[in-house]
C-alpha cells in the first residue's frame, strides 16, 4: 500500500484512487442497470446519473482522506 496522506491533506495517489474508484463503481452499477432493463445507453441523459453517481463517490473518497490521517484514523491529527 502507498504512502497515506497527513491529516487535512491529499496526495496524487489519492486523487488517483478516488478517480478509479469512483469509475468502476459507477460504470458497473450503471452498466448493471442496463443490462437489467434490456437497453443499451445512447444519450447523455442515459449516461448523467452514472457520472453523476461517479462524482459523489469519488468526492466521498477524497473527503474521507482528507480527515484521515497518515496512520489510516480518522479524524486524528498526526503525530
Amino acid at each position: 500500500m502507498g504512502k497515506l496522506s497527513k491529516f487535512l491533506g491529499l496526495n496524487v495517489a489519492d486523487i488517483a484512487k478516488s478517480v478509479i474508484m469512483a469509475f468502476m463503481g459507477s460504470f458497473v452499477s450503471g452498466l448493471y442497470k442496463f443490462i437489467e432493463l434490456g437497453t443499451i445507453p445512447s444519450a447523455w441523459p442515459e449516461w448523467k446519473p452514472v457520472v453523476m453517481g461517479g462524482v459523489a463517490a469519488a468526492l466521498g473518497y477524497l473527503i474521507k482522506n482528507f480527515f484521515t490521517n497518515s496512520e489510516g484514523q480518522f479524524l486524528k491529527q498526526d503525530k
